[in-house]
């Protein structure tokens, strides 16, 4: 098991398997990122994997982000609400204090 440390940079991975879209095709586009989004990426990038929530939410809010979408604008942090929700459905766990796995591939599902 995996699992990357928070402090690594999003930069140290410049080869992470990022699921870039065109800015225009992606449906959040110009939009704050929200937990429901959140979780919609988090099943994207990383089902299968265990990692720090730090790491995936550097990754989510950068992937928003290059894909045309904007910063959260609430206080709460959306990653947060969406890995709560996420394992309320049965689709992360919590392993330990800020490290999570995720689950089946079951992005199709939320937010449909």
């Amino acid at each position: 098991m995996a699992i990357i440390h928070p402090s690594h940079q999003l930069l140290n991975y410049p080869d992470y398997p990022f699921k870039m879209m065109n800015n225009s095709s992606y449906k959040y586009a110009g939009l704050p990122l929200t937990p429901l989004m959140a979780q919609e990426l988090i099943l994207e990038l990383f089902t299968g994997q265990t990692l720090h929530k730090q790491e995936m939410a550097d990754i989510v809010e950068a992937t928003h982000a290059e894909r045309g979408g904007n910063p959260p604008r609430s206080k709460q942090n959306p990653i947060t609400r969406a890995l709560t929700l996420l394992k309320e459905l049965g689709h992360a766990e919590n392993v330990m204090i800020g490290v999570w796995k995720i689950g089946p591939d079951d992005a199709n599902k939320i937010g449909s």
